[in-house]
Parts: C-alpha cells; sequence; structure tokens
C-alpha cells in the first residue's frame, strides 16, 4: 500500500492506494559516470543512489471517490508525504491518469522523510 497525504492539513488531501503488482517503487538509479581515457580504457565514477534521484510508478483501481480524492490532491498540492512499504518520502506528483477507474500515477521523490 502507498499513501499519499499533503503537506498542509487538509481533511480532503489523504488517499491509500493498494497499488497493483506492475507498479514499481524499488528502483533508482545509481550516481555513476563514465568517462574515457585517451589511452583506450575509461574511469567510472560511482557517486552512491540517493532517494531523490528515485522515481514511484504506481498503478492501481480506484472507486470514484478515489478517484475525485487523488484529483484534488494533485489539483492543490505541490509536495506531498509518500509512505511506502520501505519508508516515507517527501515528493510530488509528475504525471496522473485517473480515467475509468485505473490510476496510472508517476511519483518524483524529493527525499527522505524517515530513516
Amino acid at each position: 500500500m502507498i499513501s499519499l497525504s499533503m503537506i498542509m492539513s487538509d481533511p480532503s488531501g489523504n488517499i491509500v492506494l493498494k497499488e497493483t503488482p506492475d507498479s514499481e517503487y524499488r528502483n533508482g538509479p545509481g550516481r555513476v559516470t563514465r568517462t574515457a581515457n585517451l589511452d583506450g580504457t575509461s574511469t567510472i565514477n560511482h557517486g552512491g543512489v540517493q532517494d531523490g534521484d528515485r522515481t514511484f510508478r504506481i498503478s492501481s483501481n480506484l472507486t470514484k471517490a478515489e478517484s475525485d480524492a487523488i484529483w484534488y490532491i494533485h489539483k492543490n498540492s505541490t509536495l506531498l508525504t509518500i509512505c511506502a512499504p520501505d519508508g516515507a518520502y517527501i515528493g510530488a506528483i509528475d504525471y496522473i491518469d485517473v480515467n475509468g477507474g485505473n490510476l496510472n500515477l508517476t511519483l518524483l521523490i524529493k527525499e527522505r522523510a524517515s530513516s
């Protein structure tokens, strides 16, 4: 389950989503660069993996009330508290498609809110 809450207190600004199995929230690129050297080799620098580089892609089936709630959150909030199975994060909705009871949602993570 994934919960989304508006950072500013709003009784209409909270929803818990039961994601479908094709949802992706456990991914994230490494901060890796590769530079070609003059001798034909390369140098690879790995700067680690940061929560702020993660993108959650959530799919869910929604009722009409849930569709209205997620749309309200999208229209009336910039940053959200996002609670996922592996922690709490601050992030924002990047893309939303909430037609016909099917939700496709892309969340950009800014930072971890808890450890």
